[in-house]
C-alpha cells in the first residue's frame, strides 16, 4: 500500500493517484489536519484488494455457519436435556403414584387387620368373662354343695351318737329289767318297761312305725328299730326326739 501524499485540495489528491476520490466536501484552513486523516482511511479502505474481501466473505460465512451448526446443536443437547428431563419428571411423578398407592394399600391392610385384631381380642374377652362367670358360679355352686355336705356331716356324726347313747340305754335298762320281763310273762301284766314304752307317744315316720314297741313274750329282748329319715326333716330333730323317748 502506497504512502498517502500531503493533500493540497481534493483534485491534487485526485490527480496524483489517478483514482476517483470520493466526493468530500472542501475543506477549511483550521480543518485541514482532520481532512487528512480522514482522506488517509478512505484511502486505505479503497485500497484493500477483492481478494482480502472474498476471504473475509468466507469467513464470515463460515463464522456464521459454525454459528448455525453451535446453535443447531446446542438446540439439539437442550432438547435431549428437556426429554430427559421429561422422562425425569414423569418417572418421578410415576414413583409417586405407586408409592402413595403403596401406602395406601400397606395402611388398608394395616388397619384391617387392627379391626380383625380388636374384634378378636373383644370376642375373646365376651368368652373369657363368660368363662369366669361359668366358673364363679361352679365355684359358689361347689363352695354350697360343700357347706352342705359339712353341715349334714356334721348331723350325721350327732345323729350318730344320738343312736349310740341311745342303744347303750336301751341295754342297760334291759339289764335292769329282766325281772320285770319275767313277771310280765308269768302274771301277763304289763312291765314298767312295757308301760314306760306304751306311754312314749309313736312317731309316725317314712313307715309307719312306733319309736319304741312292747316287746313280744316269746323275744327276751326288743329289737332295736329306728324311724327312716323324712324329706324335709332334720335328722337332729329324730335324733332329739329319740332321746326325750327314753
Amino acid at each position: 500500500m502506497s504512502k498517502a501524499p500531503e493533500l493540497q485540495g481534493p483534485a491534487t489528491g485526485a490527480a496524483r493517484t489517478g483514482r476517483r476520490c470520493c466526493n468530500l466536501p472542501s475543506l477549511e484552513p483550521c480543518h485541514q489536519g482532520a481532512g487528512t486523516r480522514v482522506a488517509r482511511r478512505h484511502e486505505q479502505f479503497d485500497a484493500i484488494p477483492e481478494a482480502s474481501l472474498e476471504a473475509l466473505r468466507t469467513q464470515l460465512a463460515a463464522a456464521k455457519e459454525e454459528k448455525d451448526k453451535l446453535v443447531r446443536q446446542h438446540q439439539e443437547e437442550l432438547d435431549a436435556q428437556k426429554t430427559s428431563y421429561q422422562k425425569l419428571k414423569e418417572q418421578l411423578i410415576q414413583l409417586g403414584l405407586d408409592h402413595a398407592k403403596a401406602l395406601e394399600t400397606a395402611e388398608s391392610a394395616a388397619e384391617a387387620r387392627l379391626n380383625e385384631a380388636l374384634e378378636d381380642a373383644g370376642n375373646a374377652n365376651v368368652v373369657l368373662q363368660a368363662e369366669l362367670e361359668e366358673a364363679a358360679k361352679a365355684r359358689k355352686v361347689a363352695e354350697d354343695k360343700a357347706a352342705q355336705l359339712d353341715a349334714e356331716q356334721k348331723e350325721y356324726d350327732l345323729l350318730t351318737y344320738a343312736i349310740k347313747k341311745v342303744g347303750e340305754r336301751r341295754v342297760l335298762q334291759a339289764h335292769k329289767n329282766l325281772g320285770l320281763f319275767g313277771l310280765g310273762n308269768k302274771c301277763q301284766t304289763p312291765s314298767p318297761l312295757s308301760a314306760t314304752a306304751s306311754r312314749v307317744p309313736a312317731e309316725e315316720s317314712g313307715s309307719g312305725s312306733a319309736l319304741l314297741p312292747v316287746p313280744e313274750q316269746t323275744q327276751r329282748f326288743a329289737p332295736l328299730r329306728y324311724p327312716r329319715a323324712v324329706p324335709g326333716r332334720s335328722p337332729l330333730r329324730e335324733g332329739a326326739e329319740i332321746i326325750r323317748g327314753l
